[in-house]
């Protein structure tokens, strides 16, 4: 189910903290005063159930980590980590400081299943263009989202990395059961080989 209107709203306290840290000349600020998302909900008013099921993310704000997974050249996995760290990111995104995160694979269920390959990459583009004529962003980014089959391919399935990584929680949540002191250990071990894994190979 879509909300009618976006729910993100920033608190005023932290919206205070947000305007003494980001620069005012910041790219991120730029494109939240000059780019229209309103188009993208109207877009995708027949992926959601009007009355049915949970609220789902607003597609509003999902396509924002999109285009910062463009700019900045981030994979699902990278993005989310940012996010939680990185203020202009998490204001961007209308987040309060303490907010929580998506999982980097709602990132691709919502490409693939919510929104469908085609629909997009038409949307996207549209977001990109809107980018360019602004003068926002060059003509000829160092990643061609839009037009490169491949890149397309990349963005749209879940990351290898993010695939082991859910596997391995979930034999380590079924190993917890069963043997809480073996279950432990592999936890321990499978948080280093997750810290040795995600920073050379997030893609």
């Amino acid at each position: 189910m879509l909300r009618k209107t976006n729910s993100k709203q920033i608190s005023g306290f932290d919206q205070y903290y947000y305007d003494k840290v980001i620069p005012q000349d910041h790219l991120l600020r730029q494109i939240d005063e000059t780019i229209d998302l309103s188009f993208i909900r109207d877009m995708l008013s027949d992926r959601y159930s009007a009355d049915r099921g949970r609220p789902a993310e607003e597609p509003e704000f999902m396509f924002k980590i999109c285009l910062l997974e463009y700019l900045y050249d981030l994979s699902d996995v990278q993005v989310i980590e940012h996010i939680r760290v990185n203020l202009a990111y998490r204001w961007f995104l209308g987040l309060n400081l303490d907010e929580d995160l998506p999982d980097d694979s709602t990132i691709s269920y919502f490409r693939v299943n919510r929104v469908g390959l085609q629909k997009f990459q038409e949307i996207f583009k549209h977001l990109i263009d809107q980018c360019i004529e602004a003068g926002l962003i060059n003509r000829q980014p160092k990643r061609a989202i839009i037009d490169s089959t491949h890149i397309i391919a990349a963005v749209a399935i879940p990351t290898w990395l993010s695939l082991v990584r859910q596997a391995f929680e979930k034999v380590v949540r079924e190993l917890l059961l069963v043997d809480q002191t073996k279950g432990e250990d592999f936890q321990q071990r499978y948080q280093k080989l997750w810290e040795e894994l995600k920073g050379p190979n997030t893609r």
